[in-house]
């Protein structure tokens, strides 16, 4: 019979090399993600609805459309209506993002509309704050998105 200390080693070791496969695999990251897609559908079979959420691909699409300056609007437009409606993505334009967060009179809003009301660009370090923020929304998540016009700046690229 083994002794207590031997029975707590092996418990020790099974838990390090569970813990060290769990995470080669991503298996917390997968339960992690499969409990946020729970929460936001709430489906009335969870069982079938994780099954099919683990058939779906892993990765939602992520694009960024850029365009120059002297690019015409329409043709930009179509192509960004024709990759939401094609794929399902969700739309994130950052002057649309920065009226919404205005509007609600969030902390970032109250930051950006003393830029705004006095006709000044809304600085870097802000617009990636509420990109950022738009990126982490739920539905940007379970469906991915389109980030339309950004970054504009090298800066902006950095973050990004």
């Amino acid at each position: 019979m083994s002794s207590p200390a031997a029975a707590a080693d092996d418990n020790a070791s099974f838990s390090d090399a569970a813990s060290d496969y769990l995470e080669r695999h991503r298996v917390y990251e997968t339960f992690h993600l499969l409990l946020k897609s729970l929460t936001i559908h709430r489906p009335k079979d969870p069982v079938a609805f994780m099954i099919s959420q683990l058939d779906e691909p892993e990765e939602r699409l992520r694009v960024v459309l850029l365009a120059p300056p002297d690019a015409r609007l329409s043709s930009r437009a179509t192509l960004l209506s024709a990759l939401v409606d094609k794929f399902g993505l969700v739309r994130v334009s950052l002057p649309a993002l920065l009226e919404d967060e205005v509007l609600r009179q969030s902390a970032l809003g109250t930051k950006a509309k003393s830029y705004l009301d006095r006709g000044a660009a809304v600085p870097d370090e802000l617009s990636v704050a509420v990109i950022t923020a738009a990126l982490a929304r739920s539905d940007c998540v379970s469906k991915g998105w389109v980030l339309d016009g950004f970054p504009n700046t090298p800066t902006q690229a950095r973050y990004v």
